[in-house]
Protein backbone atom coordinates (compact mmCIF):
# COMPACT_ATOMS: atom_id res chain seq x y z
CA UNK A 1 0.00 0.00 0.00
CA UNK A 2 1.59 3.28 -1.05
CA UNK A 3 0.40 6.67 0.07
CA UNK A 4 0.29 9.51 -2.40
CA UNK A 5 1.08 13.07 -1.39
CA UNK A 6 -0.40 15.61 -3.78
CA UNK A 7 0.64 17.97 -5.24
CA UNK A 8 4.31 17.09 -5.72
CA UNK A 9 5.63 19.98 -3.61
CA UNK A 10 9.26 19.68 -2.46
CA UNK A 11 8.58 21.41 0.88
CA UNK A 12 5.66 19.05 1.48
CA UNK A 13 8.00 16.10 0.90
CA UNK A 14 10.61 17.57 3.24
CA UNK A 15 8.02 18.07 5.94
CA UNK A 16 6.66 14.59 5.40
CA UNK A 17 10.07 13.04 5.88
CA UNK A 18 10.41 14.95 9.14
CA UNK A 19 6.92 13.78 10.20
CA UNK A 20 8.04 10.19 9.75
CA UNK A 21 11.22 10.73 11.74
CA UNK A 22 9.34 12.53 14.54
CA UNK A 23 7.02 9.57 15.03
CA UNK A 24 9.71 6.90 14.55
CA UNK A 25 11.98 8.53 17.12
CA UNK A 26 9.26 9.52 19.60
CA UNK A 27 9.77 6.41 21.74
CA UNK A 28 13.56 6.76 21.70
CA UNK A 29 13.98 3.57 19.66
CA UNK A 30 14.59 3.65 15.92
CA UNK A 31 13.75 0.08 14.89
CA UNK A 32 15.03 -1.59 11.74
CA UNK A 33 11.47 -1.79 10.41
CA UNK A 34 11.08 1.97 10.88
CA UNK A 35 14.43 2.61 9.16
CA UNK A 36 13.47 0.34 6.26
CA UNK A 37 10.08 2.03 5.81
CA UNK A 38 11.58 5.52 5.89
CA UNK A 39 14.21 4.43 3.36
CA UNK A 40 11.42 3.13 1.11
CA UNK A 41 9.50 6.42 1.45
CA UNK A 42 12.67 8.37 0.64
CA UNK A 43 13.03 6.37 -2.55
CA UNK A 44 9.36 6.87 -3.38
CA UNK A 45 9.63 10.62 -2.79
CA UNK A 46 12.66 10.77 -5.08
CA UNK A 47 14.94 12.62 -2.67
CA UNK A 48 18.70 12.51 -3.10
CA UNK A 49 21.06 11.52 -0.28
CA UNK A 50 22.25 15.16 -0.06
CA UNK A 51 18.68 16.44 0.24
CA UNK A 52 17.94 13.91 2.97
CA UNK A 53 21.07 14.87 4.93
CA UNK A 54 20.17 18.57 4.62
CA UNK A 55 16.60 17.97 5.75
CA UNK A 56 17.57 15.93 8.78
CA UNK A 57 20.44 18.20 9.83
CA UNK A 58 18.38 21.35 9.40
CA UNK A 59 17.69 23.20 12.60
CA UNK A 60 14.30 24.12 11.21
CA UNK A 61 11.47 21.98 12.42
CA UNK A 62 8.49 20.75 10.49
CA UNK A 63 6.60 23.64 8.92
CA UNK A 64 3.17 23.27 10.45
CA UNK A 65 2.09 26.72 9.29
CA UNK A 66 1.61 25.29 5.79
CA UNK A 67 -1.99 24.59 4.94
CA UNK A 68 -2.50 21.07 3.66
CA UNK A 69 -5.43 19.76 1.67
CA UNK A 70 -7.60 17.21 3.45
CA UNK A 71 -6.31 14.45 1.17
CA UNK A 72 -2.70 15.40 2.00
CA UNK A 73 -3.53 15.40 5.72
CA UNK A 74 -4.98 11.89 5.41
CA UNK A 75 -1.95 10.73 3.37
CA UNK A 76 0.42 12.13 5.99
CA UNK A 77 -1.54 10.53 8.83
CA UNK A 78 -1.65 7.23 6.94
CA UNK A 79 2.14 7.19 6.69
CA UNK A 80 2.82 8.25 10.28
CA UNK A 81 0.31 5.71 11.62
CA UNK A 82 1.94 3.05 9.47
CA UNK A 83 5.37 3.97 10.87
CA UNK A 84 3.86 3.84 14.38
CA UNK A 85 2.57 0.30 13.73
CA UNK A 86 5.44 -1.07 11.65
CA UNK A 87 7.52 -2.56 14.48
CA UNK A 88 4.52 -4.43 15.87
CA UNK A 89 3.97 -2.28 18.92
CA UNK A 90 2.35 1.08 19.52
CA UNK A 91 4.36 2.98 22.07
CA UNK A 92 2.46 5.67 24.02
CA UNK A 93 4.99 8.36 23.03
CA UNK A 94 4.52 7.52 19.34
CA UNK A 95 0.74 7.67 19.69
CA UNK A 96 0.94 11.04 21.45
CA UNK A 97 3.21 12.35 18.67
CA UNK A 98 0.69 11.23 16.03
CA UNK A 99 -2.11 12.95 17.99
CA UNK A 100 -0.12 16.19 18.22
CA UNK A 101 0.78 16.04 14.56
CA UNK A 102 -2.87 15.51 13.55
CA UNK A 103 -3.99 18.54 15.55
CA UNK A 104 -1.11 20.63 14.19
CA UNK A 105 -2.15 19.67 10.65
CA UNK A 106 -5.63 21.01 11.34
CA UNK A 107 -7.64 17.98 12.42
CA UNK A 108 -10.23 18.97 15.01
CA UNK A 109 -9.15 17.55 18.41
CA UNK A 110 -12.43 15.61 18.80
CA UNK A 111 -11.78 13.81 15.49
CA UNK A 112 -8.13 12.86 16.10
CA UNK A 113 -8.56 9.60 18.02
CA UNK A 114 -11.41 8.29 15.82
CA UNK A 115 -9.44 9.18 12.67
CA UNK A 116 -6.30 7.45 13.97
CA UNK A 117 -8.38 4.41 14.94
CA UNK A 118 -10.10 4.26 11.54
CA UNK A 119 -6.88 4.62 9.55
CA UNK A 120 -5.20 2.07 11.83
CA UNK A 121 -8.03 -0.44 11.21
CA UNK A 122 -7.91 0.15 7.46
CA UNK A 123 -4.13 -0.38 7.41
CA UNK A 124 -4.50 -3.64 9.35
CA UNK A 125 -7.30 -4.76 7.02
CA UNK A 126 -5.10 -3.84 4.02
CA UNK A 127 -7.87 -1.65 2.64
CA UNK A 128 -7.29 -0.27 -0.85
CA UNK A 129 -5.50 3.06 -0.44
CA UNK A 130 -8.00 5.08 -2.49
CA UNK A 131 -10.94 3.62 -0.53
CA UNK A 132 -9.13 4.37 2.71
CA UNK A 133 -8.61 8.01 1.67
CA UNK A 134 -12.28 8.39 0.72
CA UNK A 135 -13.47 6.88 4.03
CA UNK A 136 -11.05 8.95 6.11
CA UNK A 137 -12.07 12.13 4.29
CA UNK A 138 -15.75 11.41 5.07
CA UNK A 139 -14.80 11.02 8.72
CA UNK A 140 -12.99 14.37 8.77
CA UNK A 141 -16.20 16.24 8.10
Amino acid sequence: MDSQLNPPDRQLFYNHLKHLYLVALADGNFSQEEKDYIKLRIQTLGLSEDEIANILSSSAGVDLTKTYSESNIVAILHDVILIMLIDGQVEPKEYIMVQKLAVALGVKPALVDPLIRDINQMIIADTNYELMIQQALRNLN
